[in-house]
């Protein structure tokens, strides 16, 4: 099928995600009434409003993003408009100030040569709702037969530590394991990945810090190996779509002393 910018996050679009995945682990019954029956609608948050206005400006430019956002001084809650988004006073200064920072890095200048927000997918059998997997990596680069993924993010803390846990929480670690895994079946000449994350954060101060990272390729091998054998056969096979149950038996431990050193 054919998926664009525009059906890519919707209904429309019947190829698997990163994103869908972690809502799978998360519920069955949520995942089937947000992406199989549409019963359910992800209510939107602010941060994401933020951070998907900085990667319009910084992936597609300046223009796109003065296209399908508005500063106003009060927001239509109720009715929003469908063919931009509003954004208060706040917002907009917090986005112009990130842009501005990340757009003075070494690190984002090389990004000119690479390609830029353009949907992957390959068509692979999951199940009866899906047809494969797909994903829109930032930018990405083939160099002989390596391909260098570079997705940017924001944060509220880009630190090393907490941009690690947060990388965890917000499943990026997963999302670049999908990208790999559809790279693989659409050029079988890639042989080596490099994952990097530009990282601006949201500083309280009002100063926006830029990070580089890159991310652990051992990771995130492990990951697709639990994706391909464990993930995607789940979600081919479920019928029931039942919500999640939970019992005593095989609870694990939180909080233990040695975790405070890992």
């Amino acid at each position: 099928m054919n998926i664009t910018e525009k059906n890519y996050h919707t209904l429309e679009n019947r190829y698997l995600t990163g994103s869908r995945m972690k809502d799978f682990l998360k519920c069955r019954r949520y995942f089937y009434e947000l992406h199989i029956s549409g019963e359910r609608i992800r209510k939107g948050k602010e941060a994401f409003v933020i951070g998907s206005a900085v990667d319009t400006w910084l992936t597609r430019g300046e223009d796109a993003f003065k296209r399908e956002y508005l500063a106003v001084s009060r927001r239509n809650i109720k009715n929003p408009p469908t063919d931009y988004t509003e954004l208060t006073m706040a917002q907009y200064d917090e986005i112009v100030a990130l842009c501005k920072v990340a757009e003075r890095q070494p690190a984002y200048k090389e990004l000119s040569e690479h390609n830029a927000q353009e949907i992957i997918k390959t068509d692979m059998p999951v199940g009866e709702h899906f047809c494969g997997l797909s994903f829109i990596p930032d930018w990405y680069k083939i160099e002989g037969d390596t391909c260098i993924i570079t997705d940017l993010k924001t944060s509220q803390d880009g630190s090393k530590n907490k941009y690690h846990w947060h990388a965890v929480s917000y499943g990026y670690y997963e999302q670049m394991a999908v990208a790999t895994i559809i790279f693989k079946k659409i050029n079988k000449d890639i042989k080596n990945f490099v994952y990097r994350h530009l990282v601006i954060e949201k500083n309280a101060d009002g100063l926006p810090i830029p990070y580089t990272y890159f991310l652990d390729n051992e990771r995130i091998e492990l990951i697709i190996t639990n994706t391909e054998k464990q993930i995607i056969p789940d979600i081919a096979r479920e019928k029931e779509f039942k919500p999640k149950e939970v019992n005593w038996k095989g609870s694990e431990t939180i909080g233990g002393v040695d975790n405070d050193w890992d």
